[in-house]
């Protein structure tokens, strides 16, 4: 399992997860797209399916789509057999084996299956931009103590994180700036 990226270079790795998302998504390109920032977009398979010209704005505007599965299940909670198709529909649709597991949860049979074709992409830093409880000041102290060369760091495109994301992001892209830090997709160093 990747949470890591093994680098000497002043390299952080954005990650967006749950995209497209008809709202979100596009706000999140916007933002991206005015840093001149290149991300790596965790793809939920029948949010393609739903979003499909927010999809290919996502890949025109240059950034890495990787498989967040078909349909966001929870693998401590899903059987192996049905984990693994859901899993595999998502790696059709984005056409990527780098694969992040839904809430982080994964069985140790579902990843002994999946990591013969994937890479399982986890991260250094969540930004819990979903969560009201938790306050955007103490979001950007996390997000302070999170550039360290190689961090592999989550923000989130959906309903519940639109908000406090908008806020966040560019708080977060400015930082890593002002630190002389710049931002890389993972398949320069995973595929």
């Amino acid at each position: 399992m990747i949470s890591h990226i093994k680098t000497n270079q002043d390299i952080i790795f954005l990650t967006i997860d749950d995209a497209p998302h008809s709202i979100s998504t596009p706000q999140t390109l916007d933002i991206l797209k005015n840093y001149n920032i290149k991300a790596n977009f965790f793809c939920i398979g029948k949010n393609i399916i739903e979003n499909q010209n927010i999809f290919e704005k996502i890949i025109t505007d240059g950034h890495l789509v990787a498989n967040h599965s078909f349909s966001h299940l929870n693998g401590w909670k899903t059987n192996t057999m049905r984990y693994i198709s859901d899993v595999n529909v998502g790696k059709y649709l984005t056409n990527s084996n780098l694969f992040r597991p839904p809430y982080g949860k994964i069985s140790p049979l579902q990843y002994f299956n999946l990591k013969k074709n994937n890479k399982i992409i986890f991260w250094t830093t969540m930004v819990h931009d979903f969560d009201k409880n938790i306050s955007l000041e103490k979001e950007k102290k996390i997000l302070e103590k999170s550039l360290k060369p190689g961090s592999i760091i989550i923000f989130h495109d959906n309903i519940k994180a639109i908000d406090k994301k908008n806020l966040l992001l560019p708080y977060f892209i400015e930082l890593t700036l002002k630190q002389k830090f710049h931002f890389e997709t993972l398949d320069k160093y995973l595929l």
